[in-house]
């Protein structure tokens, strides 16, 4: 479900951002995140609410993993997001080495601490750090929004 919408990204709108005068940018800004995090939380909780749809889907051997559909989704609700605002941030060049090093040393410490205080043998765990990363990568990518709507966009060198 979310594959299929995220090839909008690109297409519709990365261009759409980038065109889009200063003066409605962050109005439209704000109001397309909420948009995409309310769709987003909808799916999830419907992944919790009503795990069976997404288990027949799967099949009969996998009815046990109820809670875990719901992780999964939900991580990949969030990933959606990351991927909205990822794609809008680069239209307006809101794209800063300090961004992208707080997502990898982020993601990276996350991964260190559940390595070492939880036991990742079982799915829920597994998709349990997932979810803590693609947080991780979300107030990262927030942060360097609200740096860009500070600071502006990143200037572009010319020889």
């Amino acid at each position: 479900l979310f594959v299929l919408f995220a090839q909008m990204n690109p297409i519709l709108i990365e261009p759409f951002f980038a065109k889009l005068p200063d003066r409605r940018f962050k109005r439209i800004y704000a109001g397309g995140v909420l948009a995409v995090a309310c769709f987003a939380s909808f799916a999830a909780a419907l992944a919790f609410l009503f795990p069976e749809v997404f288990l027949w889907i799967l099949g009969s051997k996998y009815q046990n993993l109820r809670i875990e559909v719901g992780l999964a989704i939900l991580g990949s609700a969030i990933r959606f997001l990351n991927g909205f605002m990822w794609t809008v941030n680069s239209s307006r060049r809101f794209v800063y080495w300090g961004n992208n090093l707080s997502i990898i040393v982020g993601t990276l410490t996350i991964q260190a601490l559940f390595l070492w205080k939880s036991d990742l043998s079982t799915v829920r765990m597994v998709l349990i750090l997932n979810i803590a990363t693609a947080f991780i990568e979300m107030f990262s990518i927030g942060a360097g929004s609200i740096y860009g709507f500070w600071r502006g966009p990143k200037k572009i060198v010319t020889d």
